[in-house]
């Protein structure tokens, strides 16, 4: 394999090119996860630009959750979806997206993940998410509940085995945060949501696609129209008559 790095032009910002060739070099997978970039100053040489320019790039990638910084090790390419998504998420918020919007990218990832996940799930995912539901059923407080929710789903998507379905529902998740907790704060809400766990979690178990999707999104359509009417009035939201539900669907 030939030399990986390539002095930068002088042309365009240096920090930007910087950080845009080793990025490139990732994408191409020249540059693995885990792998150890050379030592500032001999990659600096390399790259023909000042060590300092090179470690406001390196620190620019550790931020979007690119590299990482390891005492002993230096610079190390290692993919952080957690750091990702919540850089998703301070982008999402600053374009104000709508509870409508958010709900409809829920409904098309997390319905399909589900589906995905009744193909790939281990036994021990299974088990995570079992002891997820009962972690639901116990809590004793709102914030737990929530919490313990927010680890279900992400389980589901997890056990899909496409890294993206987590990526995306993260943010997601996060921005709905405090309408999540608005509407788990009454009890006939979380009574349903148990039920429905449940019914996904059997789906799962059972290895079936279609009534894993199906029961998926019987779930979030609920919790969507749980949430309309907190949006609505602040009125504590009542189950949701079918008729809701099948508009939410269109």
């Amino acid at each position: 394999m030939g030399e990986p790095f390539a002095s930068i032009e002088r042309a365009t910002g240096v920090g930007a090119s910087c950080e845009a060739q080793l990025k490139a070099l990732i994408a191409a997978r020249r540059l693995l996860a885990g792998d150890r970039l050379p030592p500032e100053r001999e990659l600096a040489a390399r790259l023909d630009v000042s060590r300092g320019t090179l470690r406001g790039a390196l620190q620019s990638l550790a931020d979007q959750g690119v590299l990482a910084a390891r005492q002993g090790s230096g610079w190390v390419v290692t993919p952080r979806p957690d750091v990702v998504a919540v850089n998703l998420a301070v982008y999402l918020s600053l374009e104000e997206v709508t509870f409508d919007q958010l709900f409809a990218a829920r409904r098309a990832i997390e319905p399909h993940a589900a589906a995905e996940a009744a193909r790939h799930r281990s036994e021990e995912q299974l088990e995570a998410l079992h002891r997820c539901t009962k972690v639901m059923q116990g809590a004793r407080d709102v914030a737990a509940y929530v919490r313990a929710d927010a680890d279900f789903h992400a389980m589901v998507t997890a056990a899909s085995g496409n890294p993206l379905f987590s990526v995306m529902l993260a943010p997601t998740l996060d921005l709905l945060g405090a309408m999540r907790a608005d509407v788990a704060a009454h009890s006939e809400v979380t009574a349903a949501s148990h039920r429905e766990h449940d019914h996904i979690l059997a789906a799962l178990v059972a290895g079936d696609p279609d009534a894993a999707q199906e029961a998926m999104l019987a779930h979030i359509d609920h919790f969507v129209a749980s949430g309309r009417r907190v949006l609505a009035d602040g009125q504590p939201p009542r189950p949701a008559p079918m008729a809701d539900l099948e508009r939410a669907r269109t």
